[in-house]
């Protein structure tokens, strides 16, 4: 998972961490939750919102084109 969305072509994706996976109560059975810390960064400038957001989109649709993967909210 971490390789993968290093390696893809996310260009203000400097780390990925995941700190917790979880499974059961509220997860579907044979499926985990797992979070991540995603770094972004761009640099020369700072961030603004929408590009903020633009990003995780795009790593959200590479995950869920990858690993099937839904955002648990």
């Amino acid at each position: 998972l971490k390789q993968h969305l290093l390696s893809s072509n996310h260009d203000l994706l400097r780390s990925v961490q995941v700190f917790d996976v979880y499974q059961g109560t509220g997860v579907s059975l044979g499926k985990k939750s797992i979070a991540l810390m995603l770094w972004l960064q761009d640099d020369s400038k700072t961030l603004t919102d929408v590009e903020t957001e633009t990003c995780m989109n795009q790593v959200l649709a590479d995950l869920t084109d990858a690993f099937q993967a839904e955002m648990r909210v």
